[in-house]
């Protein structure tokens, strides 16, 4: 193994993850169902490659997040529990950034999960999730840097989907 040095000055600083703060709640409003609450801030701005512009600094001008959670859990009988959720944050691209995001287009607003987990037995169980991020797009204004004023119209579309399948096995 040798140290990759062709492209060493690409990102002016590691790309880290960024510091997390977070709270939430559980509301149980009977025995079988659990509805939970949550919040948190992704400082995104902390980090000097994520935080800072591209022109000036090298970074990708990503803003600050609040995400917020809602997800609830409902026990239908002793071998069936089912699942459902939701988040919401606004993009941390604005329209002054989107060409310096082409590679990293995290403009995920809305996201929706299900999932369910059925037991065989006391030490056997089955799990299937799985989630969806309808479309999201934004463009570039041409406002920005000059990045953004050299190409104005530029538009970054992102739009997810998954699922999982798990066994467990308690021994």
């Amino acid at each position: 193994m040798e140290r990759f040095l062709k492209y060493k000055n690409i990102f002016n600083s590691t790309v880290d993850r960024p510091p997390v703060v977070s709270v939430g709640m559980d509301i149980k409003p009977t025995d079988a169902t659990t509805i939970s609450l949550g919040v948190k801030h992704i400082n995104n701005e902390n980090i000097k490659t994520l935080g800072s512009g591209p022109q000036a600094d090298g970074g990708f001008g990503w803003k600050n997040l609040t995400v917020f959670a809602l997800g609830v859990q409902h026990q239908l009988n002793n071998a069936l529990t089912l699942r459902a959720g939701y988040n919401y944050n606004n993009s941390p691209i604005d329209e002054e950034h989107v060409f310096a995001n082409v590679l990293l287009p995290a403009i995920v607003e809305h996201h929706f999960t299900a999932g369910a987990t059925l037991k065989f037995s006391n030490t056997m169980e089955f799990g299937w999730s799985a989630f969806v991020t309808p479309v999201t797009s934004v463009t570039d204004s041409g406002g920005g840097d000059s990045f953004s004023a050299n190409n104005p119209g530029v538009k970054l579309t992102s739009q997810q989907y998954g699922t999982q399948l798990s066994f467990k096995y308690s021994f």
